[in-house]
């Protein structure tokens, strides 16, 4: 049986690479996730729920975080939905 979760994490691992070979120096690039206090499920399927310590870590040191911010969405059913924003800049003058 494979191994789902290293599936989800070599998925997320090569979402941020991308991002790092595409953006170059001074780009920004705005991450909106699911919060760690937030549910594990969407339309059923499980989420990966993030921190801005782990969104900051994933990117690497040549990304500095610009500001941050959580919002809790409210779904028409009156449930709330917590998410974690942050506003990064690529700094690094290496690109790729």
């Amino acid at each position: 049986m494979p191994n789902l979760g290293r599936h989800k994490e070599d998925e997320i691992d090569g979402y941020f690479q991308n991002l790092r070979f595409v953006l170059r120096p001074g780009g920004h690039v705005l991450l909106a996730e699911f919060a760690t206090c937030g549910a594990s499920k969407c339309a059923g399927l499980e989420v990966h729920r993030y921190s801005i310590d782990e969104m900051t870590a994933r990117l690497g040191g040549e990304f500095t975080l610009v500001c941050a911010e959580d919002f809790t969405f409210v779904i028409p059913a009156g449930d709330p939905r917590p998410y974690v924003y942050g506003l990064f800049r690529r700094d690094c003058a290496t690109h790729g």
